[in-house]
């Protein structure tokens, strides 16, 4: 068994449980002080990049799925284990868009006939994904209680109204609309935000976290895109989105509800699954370089891990210890954010 220290030793924690002492309180004056700690010293050496004390004892900080991912993974690797488990899986996933939003009726159709029998709605953009989300977390922490106003990160807010723009240009979430009216949208957005081409917009190939699809002459929004939206504004349905005051926030409380409500029975695979690519494909816009380093570091290590090599814990000082000094953004905050909205425990790990 190999557990965390001193490189080269293997640090990846795999598949233990009874190494955790406890999950942290995020509220606690020990967190919030090593918080502002790393907060201040963003940009230099982190605090949190060798085992510290708590309580007496030397630990290092674990960072595990929350219950909700876990039980999420396990179930996607169910429905790919054979051809008709994942046939299944993709024909439940086309019926959860009309479940939730029964205008995508027709277009979803059309939708389908467009793409192809070998869409696959299993396969999950986990890079992109991550870059959301690390994206949203680089918006909240300019908030209390972080403050960290570097780089005024404001990519994932920039991304979901642009996608706004389409969706008020075209009949319905589901619908589309020509490829010329789609670039003046793009165009106009760009130059009312004084921002670069959404680049990424019209990102290559067709899969779940592609913003919009272009097609002969017309341009069509990935449903998944518009049924995020959907979530964000009334999940559970009929009514109680998400209330928080910007977009990241409301993203991430709305993934929060919908993962916890999977782990209580009260929301299904399907839901977890096509908000997902929702988030994927509501991000366009990718310019910050903050949130370059949010999205692409520690969300790639963490989700690389947890869904693609069955990794269940993750030592904190390994993620810290690989980065350059200059990252310029504070890393336990990134995962305090990401514990607070339920997407992850914190915890710690006697250091062996």
């Amino acid at each position: 068994m190999t557990v965390y220290f001193e490189p080269p030793n293997d640090r990846n924690l795999g598949r233990l449980p009874a190494y955790i002492v406890s999950a942290v309180d995020l509220n606690s004056s020990e967190v919030q002080a090593l918080l502002a700690e790393e907060i201040q010293n963003a940009g230099g050496d982190s605090v949190v990049k060798k085992h510290r004390e708590a309580n007496g004892t030397n630990v290092v900080d674990v960072i595990s799925p929350s219950l909700g991912f876990s039980l999420f993974k396990d179930q996607l690797n169910l429905h790919r284990q054979s051809e008709p488990a994942k046939l299944n899986a993709n024909n439940e996933a086309w019926k959860k868009l009309v479940s939730v939003e029964p205008s995508f009726a027709t277009e979803v159709a059309s939708f389908k006939t467009l793409v192809g029998d070998n869409f696959d709605w299993l396969e999950v953009d986990w890079a992109t994904l991550g870059r959301a989300i690390g994206s949203a977390v680089g918006e909240v922490m300019r908030s209390a209680p972080y403050n960290v106003k570097k780089g005024e990160a404001r990519d994932f807010s920039i991304s979901f109204d642009l996608m706004q723009d389409l969706r008020d240009k075209q009949p319905d979430l589901g619908g589309q609309l020509s490829a010329a009216k789609a670039y003046e949208v793009i165009r106009n957005h760009g130059a009312r935000h004084n921002s670069a081409t959404e680049a990424s917009l019209l990102r290559a190939g067709t899969s779940p976290s592609t913003p919009v699809f272009l097609h002969a002459s017309t341009v069509r929004l990935n449903p998944a895109a518009g049924l995020s939206y959907r979530y964000v504004q009334k999940y559970p349905y009929g009514g109680g989105g998400a209330g928080g005051a910007t977009p990241p926030e409301r993203m991430l409380e709305t993934l929060a509800k919908i993962l916890k409500d999977f782990e209580l029975g009260t929301a299904d695979f399907y839901d977890v699954l096509m908000y997902l690519h929702g988030v994927s494909a509501n991000f366009a816009h990718r310019t910050n370089q903050l949130e370059h380093r949010i999205g692409m570091h520690p969300m790639a290590w963490m989700f690389n891990r947890f869904m693609n090599r069955g990794v269940d814990h993750l030592c904190l000082q390994d993620y810290v210890s690989s980065q350059p000094q200059d990252s310029r953004y504070p890393v336990y905050a990134v995962f305090h954010i990401l514990a607070s909205h339920g997407l992850i425990v914190l915890g710690t790990c006697p250091v062996p």
